[in-house]
């Protein structure tokens, strides 16, 4: 056994003095394990970050004002509030991916126990944000509408609560959880390729033969 482990660590060694010879594959390596996993994290995002996004405050009420300050970074940029006749001008140049239209008399409605609606316009050519972000503004819009009305939320009605705790990437967020598959996608790949240019070497070394019937 103490033999084996002796074997081990000295083709070990030797394979990475080979490598340290070998300039494209140290190249490669770097290459993977730097800039490929942060163009990919940052490639690919499923979650909403930095939308642009616009309200058409018909109501001017308190109620409107929480939900405006309530769309705040690093989901959205701050509100800009527009006016109803430029909103199909905005949405056909893409200014603004969304579009909260509020109407007149939503404060009044809630506090009359109506159920009055706010339109959200998309820019649908936006395909990574545009599902993912209208689900954001509705659970926003039904916090501040819930925290306005001074309502027990809905789950602490319920006999159990679930707490969820995140030990890694707290905040969720889609970026550190691609890097992380990046870099375990990458390890995969080279392990592939550094082996089969071990092989190869020795092969042209003429020591692959030795190499096998070793223990």
């Amino acid at each position: 056994m103490r033999r084996w482990i002796e074997n081990a660590f000295r083709l070990g060694i030797k394979e990475f003095a080979s490598l340290s010879r070998d300039v494209v594959m140290v190249v490669l390596i770097a290459y993977v394990f730097t800039f490929a996993v942060y163009s990919e994290a940052t490639a690919m995002r499923t979650d909403v970050n930095d939308a642009k996004v616009a309200v058409i405050d018909g109501d001017r009420s308190t109620l409107s004002g929480r939900i405006k300050d309530a769309l705040r970074p690093p989901y959205f940029r701050p509100a800009v509030e527009t006016d109803r006749s430029s909103l199909d001008g905005l949405m056909d140049k893409g200014a603004f991916t969304f579009v909260l239209d509020i109407p007149h008399g939503l404060e009044a409605d809630f506090l009359a126990g109506r159920n009055p609606a706010i339109q959200v316009n998309v820019d649908a050519t936006s395909i990574s944000q545009a599902g993912v972000g209208t689900a954001y503004i509705q659970e926003i819009v039904a916090r501040e509408t819930t925290s306005f009305l001074k309502q027990a939320p809905a789950e602490t009605l319920a006999p159990v609560n679930a707490v969820i705790r995140a030990m890694f990437n707290p905040n969720l967020e889609a970026i550190s959880f691609t890097a992380s598959m990046g870099v375990i996608n990458n390890v995969t790949i080279l392990a592939i390729i550094l082996v089969g240019a071990a092989v190869m070497r020795e092969r042209e070394h003429g020591t692959i033969e030795h190499l096998l019937v070793m223990p």
